[in-house]
């Protein structure tokens, strides 16, 4: 019976002792605890900043793309003119005003311009597969003037009658009109 309480006693005093080691540990598993969860605060705090620089970024990227898309390339003045601003009706600044065929089998397309402060590089007519263009430097057309209207006179290869001549300035289609005869 001795040996039963010996054993008991073995028991109960291996047991305190794995309680004391346990009560020990306690703290150390608690800190190691605290500093994971810790650094998993701080991973979630520098992957949300990481992502708003990103989106800050990808938004002004695309704003400068979409500015850069709007400006014309050939047409530059100050304040900048975009293709909108050219075609919204408000002040019209350039636009094709009368598209006709004329005896000789030509089609005149006259072109008026406002007096806004517009440098124009490049103007340009196209009537289905073919296009004209009129460029600075050209030796055979002029870009008209601030305040003018100017009449271009352009060769088809095909029968131009009720097709419609579109009129560019830059890469920005102005507007169009159906080709009548004079």
């Amino acid at each position: 019976m001795q040996e039963l309480r010996r054993n008991n006693q073995n028991q109960n005093s291996n047991r305190l002792d794995n309680f004391k080691r346990a009560e020990r540990a306690l703290p150390i598993r608690l800190a190691k605890q605290v500093q994971l969860q810790n650094k998993r605060a701080m991973a979630e705090s520098v992957a949300t900043f990481a992502m708003i620089i990103l989106a800050i970024a990808a938004i002004s990227l695309a704003g400068f793309s979409t500015m850069k898309l709007l400006t014309l390339g050939d047409v530059q003045s100050s304040p900048t003119y975009t293709c909108l601003d050219l075609t919204s009706g408000f002040s019209n600044p350039i636009q094709l005003t009368k598209a006709c065929l004329n005896p000789k089998g030509d089609i005149e397309a006259t072109v008026k311009r406002s007096n806004e402060d517009l440098q124009i590089n490049s103007l340009s007519f196209t009537l289905q597969d073919e296009s004209w263009t009129c460029k600075e430097g050209c030796d055979n057309c002029d870009i008209l003037e601030p305040g003018t209207s100017k009449t271009y006179y352009l060769k088809p290869d095909q029968n131009p009658l009720g097709k419609t001549l579109k009129f560019y300035v830059g890469g920005c289609e102005i507007n169009g009109g159906k080709v009548v005869d004079c």
